[in-house]
């Protein structure tokens, strides 16, 4: 049998950003439960547009404006307040400094600041064409290297949980 201190469903971005994080402790063991044999696969990888954050002619409020105008009653403010103020200190802590993710810079060395559907300022960062290939190639996960039993038995471990979350016929 496994134990581990802490399981993370999913290895995409967000799974490995809880796990880069998580893993500051060194002592904390971390595993994953994955649909695929290979844990780098997830959707991540297949996002070629950029991530947002906030550039420098940018604030918070604005970034709040943008969303909730582009969700068009969708959004829920406290979800895009959340973003608008953490997200851009968690991708600068967590994908620039812990993972490395060489995002595209200018001809001065600075970081270069895409505007993209209904930004109003220059706030989206990208790594070529293929941003979530880099985020998922430098956002590794600690405990990749478990072996292909490991693997294998998490797959049908997240079977069972997408089995036992679907509703029950009546």
């Amino acid at each position: 049998m496994l134990t581990t201190d802490v399981l993370i469903i999913g290895t995409g971005i967000a799974g490995a950003s809880a796990a880069l994080e998580l893993a500051q402790n060194p002592k904390r063991r971390i595993r994953f439960i994955t649909r695929e044999l290979d844990p780098h696969e997830s959707n991540t990888g297949y996002a070629q547009g950029g991530i947002i954050s906030r550039g420098p002619d940018d604030s918070a409020d604005l970034l709040v404006e943008d969303i909730l105008a582009a969700g068009a009653g969708a959004s829920l403010p406290e979800a895009a307040r959340i973003l608008a103020e953490e997200g851009p200190v968690l991708l600068q802590k967590i994908l620039i400094e812990a993972a490395g993710i060489a995002f595209d810079h200018d001809q001065r060395g600075q970081l270069e600041w895409g505007q993209e559907a209904a930004h109003s300022r220059r706030r989206i960062l990208h790594v070529g064409d293929g941003t979530g290939a880099a985020i998922s190639r430098g956002n590794g996960c600690p405990g990749h290297n478990d072996a292909p039993a490991t693997a294998a038995a998490a797959k049908a471990a997240a079977q069972t949980v997408r089995t036992m979350s679907e509703p029950t016929a009546r």
